[in-house]
């Protein structure tokens, strides 16, 4: 069995840097549009659909009395901050952030005065399968393939687990056909996938406010549906934020699929901290660095049969995880009796 299949090696991010730059170009021009709305002091749903209506990012900066030179500048080093916080969050890595870095003060120079800017964001993850109606099942894709059109998993130690969630319509490739497994999932992506592997739908009579996902980003509706199951943060005026671009940890991927597991099977229960601290101590050897909060909820995973040490007997609660070893989670809970 490979490491991964226990949930606990780390990504292997240097064989995939290529492919996860690429990834990750993808969030570039979103976090020109976080950036330009911290510079601007508004929010991004604002910044959005200024941008959308062919407005260009100097003219709302003009707007706000900003000169060009300026407003570039500090869109600049706000763009590299949102970066440097994805390294941290384990998102990308650093030689990947140094890279958009410095192609970032020529992106910024061709993109402040294009018209057409707002047409080019981003509007969805084109490796989640947009459900066509409400149902969890979704319609197979590639059906006469034997991988569904994908040309990198075949090898993968998690071909099945890929190859059972796109056959369910839960997941797909990308334009090139590929899965990219060993790509860290985001928070955004996370949600989705547990949106649509579970039926989840958010209270459509009241839209939830999340500070920094706008109402029309494309996992909007997925982060509402879930956001229950995660970690949000709030600021001293009580508005909350989810991060979306973020690397996924380990320890808050086991917590949400655990609180999703309570909701859709009462039986299962959280286990109490004696309960769980006796567990956890004997099954990680690492367990002293899993957070006091979350015990539980990990100890709770093990006790399903949801997840398990490495070769090591470490759990790594902070390591980012990958799509793969998503996959084998969700494929584990929706094929077992785990969640019925």
């Amino acid at each position: 069995m490979h490491a991964s299949q226990a949930f606990a090696a780390t990504p292997n991010l240097k064989h995939n840097a290529a492919v996860a730059a690429v990834n990750q170009s993808g969030f570039q021009d979103s976090k020109v549009v976080k950036g330009c709305a911290k510079v601007l002091g508004v929010d991004e749903a604002s910044v959005t659909k200024e941008l959308k209506k062919g407005k260009t990012l100097s003219q709302l900066a003009t707007e706000k009395g900003l000169k060009k030179d300026a407003f570039l500048q500090k869109l600049k080093n706000a763009v590299a901050t949102s970066i440097d916080a994805d390294v941290t969050a384990g998102a990308m890595t650093k030689a990947q952030a140094d890279q958009q870095k410095n192609i970032l003060p020529d992106h910024l120079k061709k993109q402040i005065d294009n018209a057409s800017f707002g047409s080019t964001l981003v509007k969805n993850d084109p490796t989640l399968v947009q459900p066509q109606n409400n149902n969890t099942v979704a319609t197979v894709v590639n059906t006469n393939n034997e991988n569904n059109g994908l040309i990198d998993i075949n090898n993968h130690w998690a071909v099945k687990s890929i190859k059972d969630l796109v056959a369910k319509g839960i997941l797909q490739g990308d334009q090139n056909k590929r899965f990219n497994p060993d790509s860290t999932v985001t928070r955004e992506a996370l949600a989705a996938m547990l949106s649509r592997s579970f039926n989840l739908h958010a209270d459509t009579s009241a839209a939830p406010s999340i500070s920094d996902v706008p109402q029309d980003r494309w996992s909007y509706k997925n982060i509402a549906a879930t956001k229950e199951f995660f970690d949000m943060k709030k600021d001293p005026q009580g508005n909350e934020s989810f991060n979306p671009t973020a690397g996924a940890k380990r320890e808050d991927v086991v917590v949400s699929m655990v609180k999703v597991l309570i909701k859709k099977k009462p039986s299962v229960t959280l286990m109490n901290a004696v309960s769980a601290d006796n567990l956890l101590k004997e099954k990680f050897k690492d367990e002293g660095s899993i957070p006091v909060e979350l015990r539980p909820y990990v100890a709770t995973a093990v006790q399903c049969n949801l997840i398990q040490g490495d070769a090591q007997g470490h759990f790594a609660p902070t390591h980012t995880i990958t799509r793969a070893e998503t996959a084998t989670l969700l494929d584990r809970m929706l094929s077992s009796n785990t969640v019925k």
